[in-house]
């Protein structure tokens, strides 16, 4: 058989990125719809109409769905071979190895991008569409754990960092448009501007760290803390206040630092292979 040709390699290329945003889209769409017909079985047997939102009301209904629905894409993900099966060890065998200390400025970097975010969102008060009154509903229970803190952050990684990042950089596309554009699906994929601005700025350093350290493993970490971080945060809700209390020109200045910072120590890490 003749190799493939770079027409068709790129033709490969596209089909699996779209294979793997086809994936994420139906868990999604299904994990909502499974929730929304459970909330609604009396209303189906009576004949009345089906009400969407009850999924605001019964928050964990919701949340149980997309632990399922998660669990099966990582499932399909696995069988259908769109990512590297190997994905979160592969770096182990293809790259150098990683000092702690670098390990550590990685976190950091990123923590400051994440306390930074929390800023300048308490600055914009973004709409986020009933997401805060979800999570609400459901930081008490375990499961609810395992989606946001885990199960979440490891679909996501697989899907915009392994999954579509990568594919965009193998048809050639250039290191630093890759991580942004795979970021940029991020936000538009969580369908609310207040997640889809965290998205953009945390997902644009994910790709950036994953690309420089072809290792999976750091940039699910950072994302495990970030959610971890958030979903702990629920229970303090007087530091939210605390943080609106805050003036804005203040706030404005002490996010501006902290994502300066943030993103010039993400700069200093990754600048060896912006240039690619």
């Amino acid at each position: 058989m003749p190799p493939a040709t770079p027409a068709q390699g790129r033709g490969k290329v596209f089909l699996r990125l779209l294979l793997i945003v086809f994936l994420f889209l139906m868990a999604q769409v299904m994990a909502s719809n499974c929730a929304v017909l459970q909330l609604n079985l009396s209303n189906i047997a009576e004949g009345r109409t089906i009400n969407p939102y009850l999924i605001f009301s019964h928050p964990k209904v919701y949340i149980l769905w997309v632990l399922i629905w998660d669990v099966v894409l990582l499932g399909l993900l696995w069988f259908t071979k769109v990512v590297r099966r190997n994905c979160l060890t592969a770096g182990r065998h293809s790259a150098p190895p990683l000092s702690p200390s670098y390990v550590v400025s990685l976190l950091t970097a990123f923590l400051l991008l994440v306390l930074g975010h929390s800023a300048l969102a308490s600055v914009l008060d973004l709409p986020d569409y009933g997401t805060s009154e979800i999570f609400m509903g459901v930081k008490d229970e375990p499961f609810a754990w395992l989606t946001l803190c885990l199960i979440g952050p490891l679909v996501e990684e697989l899907i915009f960092r392994e999954g579509i990042a990568r594919q965009l950089r193998s048809l050639g596309m250039r290191t630093f448009w890759a991580a942004l554009l795979s970021a940029v699906a991020f936000g538009i994929f969580h369908m609310n501007a207040a997640q889809a601005v965290a998205a953009l700025l945390l997902g644009t350093a994910l790709g950036l760290h994953y690309f420089r350290t072809n290792d999976l493993r750091l940039c699910l970490t950072a994302h495990v803390l970030n959610n971890t971080l958030a979903v702990v945060l629920l229970f303090f809700p007087e530091l939210e206040t605390a943080l609106a209390s805050i003036s804005t020109p203040i706030l404005s200045t002490i996010a501006a630092v902290l994502i300066v910072a943030g993103g010039a120590w993400t700069f200093v890490l990754t600048k060896n292979i912006l240039k690619s």
